[in-house]
């Protein structure tokens, strides 16, 4: 169960990235 929250805070975690960058 960890790892696939991992997972899912890894995926948000880029797309908040592109969203920071794109500004």
């Amino acid at each position: 169960i960890a790892l696939e929250k991992l997972q899912c805070v890894g995926k948000y975690k880029e797309l908040y990235d592109m969203l920071y960058r794109s500004i």
